[in-house]
């Protein structure tokens, strides 16, 4: 019986994650296809973190590779040690990464044609107060 009730409890978990899963793999087929190596977006993070962690940042992308960021507000360089926002990949394999350690909510906004998570909500345990983070995706632009 108790091998029965840890089966399910799996099957349980696997399945909570699976429309997230699709989703994501959606999204990535999306970005994929619009092939887009080249943009600009301003990306916001909020939590429970330091100020400066919640300010937002412009990210530039040339073939892939991060060529700017700075922040929105008054255009300095980002300190190397905030590496927050880098490309559209790594949005993805933050949602990735939450949804392979079961975070109890994964709620994520994409761009219907692009495929560009647009908004990120991710709460790791209901049960611990502050772990919650939200990102948003703005102003993106291909180039």
């Amino acid at each position: 019986m108790g091998m029965a009730l840890a089966l399910s409890a799996l099957s349980a978990c696997r399945a909570s994650t699976a429309p997230e899963e699709s989703t994501l793999a959606q999204a990535r087929q999306r970005w994929a296809l619009n092939n887009v190596r080249s943009y600009d977006f301003t990306g916001a993070v909020s939590c429970f973190c330091t100020t400066d962690a919640l300010r937002a940042v412009t990210v530039s992308v040339t073939d892939g590779v991060v060529t700017r960021r700075v922040y929105a507000d008054t255009g300095e360089p980002i300190p190397a040690s905030n590496n927050t926002f880098s490309t559209v990949e790594a949005l993805f394999d933050i949602i990735g990464s939450a949804i392979a350690r079961h975070a109890q909510r994964v709620d994520v906004s994409y761009d219907p044609v692009r495929g560009v998570p647009s908004r990120i909500s991710i709460d790791g345990s209901f049960q611990v107060a502050d772990d919650e983070v939200w990102y948003s995706v703005r102003d993106f632009r291909a180039r």
